[in-house]
């Protein structure tokens, strides 16, 4: 089955027909989870340093490079690279609203613009999810992290989604499609595997829950859950009628609290040899 789907779209946004509608939906993200602007445990996990050199592949509009501008300092450098001009713009105009010395860098995760062993830590959040070929873009950030850095991944194992309240016959037909459609293998701990084959030591592996609840509904039905019915009827799986009565189900649990959603993530840091 070759269809266009939400991992399509998300992997090529300026080429999706509505780039700023991808834009509006991660600044609402930012909107509602503003304490992303502060340390978060995956950045803390990559064990980042002062004047250090370290990069963000598919930075997208820029919260955590900006993070790491301040874990660093102003002796150390903090670099995001994205395919998406959009999604740069917006980067570098927050970071200029906010006075934040960065670079927002223009490139393919696939042959990123840099020099080898440019960076002490080289990191990433989820984007291999979206990548038809995930080990090539390890290749890479293995190619610009300097020998003894750090290369580290916030790995979705996209097999272990689960909403609730689950269990019938239209929910479980469309994570079916979801898993198999929306998101690339491998996924998860499957990436020691590649980060091993490319030099790299294991150094720490992190088991975490990523989750949303009632309260964040209407965000995720406008980041995932609209484009992933919409994928399931294109594709044949479920038809317009069963798409609208499941989004009506979920809707109806999210007023009652009853609505959640999540999937495991594992947080990897691997050094390269």
């Amino acid at each position: 089955m070759s269809v266009t789907t939400w991992k399509t779209n998300w992997a090529i946004i300026d080429q999706s027909g509505d780039p700023q509608r991808y834009v509006g939906v991660m600044a609402a993200i930012r909107k509602q989870h503003e304490e992303m602007e502060d340390i978060q445990p995956f950045l803390r996990f990559c064990d980042l340093h002062v004047g250090e050199r370290v990069l963000d592949v598919g930075s997208g509009p820029g919260w955590h490079v900006r993070v790491v501008s301040r874990i660093v300092g102003p002796t150390g450098r903090a670099v995001g690279v994205d395919l998406s001009e959009a999604m740069l713009a917006e980067a570098r105009q927050v970071a200029a609203a906010r006075g934040v010395d960065v670079d927002f860098v223009h490139g393919s995760a696939y042959a990123l613009p840099f020099e080898p062993n440019s960076f002490d830590c080289c990191l990433s959040v989820g984007m291999t999810d979206i990548l038809e070929d995930p080990a090539h873009a390890v290749r890479e950030m293995v190619r610009v992290t300097r020998p003894g850095g750090r290369i580290c991944l916030a790995e979705h194992y996209n097999d272990g989604i689960f909403i609730g309240p689950s269990g019938t016959p239209l929910s479980k037909r469309l994570f079916a499609f979801v898993r198999e459609h929306e998101f690339t293998p491998p996924s998860g701990y499957e990436m020691m595997s590649i980060l091993k084959s490319q030099g790299t030591t294991i150094e720490k592996v992190e088991g975490a829950l990523q989750h949303s609840d009632s309260s964040d509904f209407a965000l995720g039905r406008t980041l995932f859950l609209e484009e992933w019915l919409a994928d399931a009827v294109a594709a044949g799986v479920l038809t317009s009628e069963e798409a609208q009565k499941w989004l009506a189900d979920q809707e109806a649990h999210a007023r009652e609290g009853a609505f959640f959603f999540g999937y495991p993530v594992y947080l990897i840091k691997a050094t390269k040899q």
